[in-house]
């Protein structure tokens, strides 16, 4: 398993752990929170995964950079200019 995967999994398992935890914490004397803070994360999370699964997915189609050898190119272009500003032998 490549490990930015893993990474993402514990982050997510930590998250959860620490939002839906049990937890009464009293912030007035009217006003005490208990599971509401975890379940409307969830809540968000859920409704953004629908929007992005049915809607944004179909919209984003990544940024168009043109070819391997153009992007390429262009890189190298942009560094001689550089060089050539500061006044070195850009070769």
């Amino acid at each position: 398993m490549p490990v930015n995967l893993i990474a993402c999994l514990w982050i997510i398992f930590l998250v959860s752990l620490m939002i839906i935890s049990p937890s009464t914490i009293t912030l007035t004397k009217h006003l005490t929170l208990h599971y509401a803070t975890g379940e409307i994360f969830i809540a968000v999370i859920v409704l953004l995964c629908l929007d992005y699964y049915f809607s944004a997915r179909k919209k984003f189609a990544g940024p168009h950079l043109g070819s391997y050898e153009g992007i390429s190119v262009r890189l190298q272009h942009k560094s001689k200019a550089r060089l050539a500003k500061l006044g070195l032998d850009p070769k």
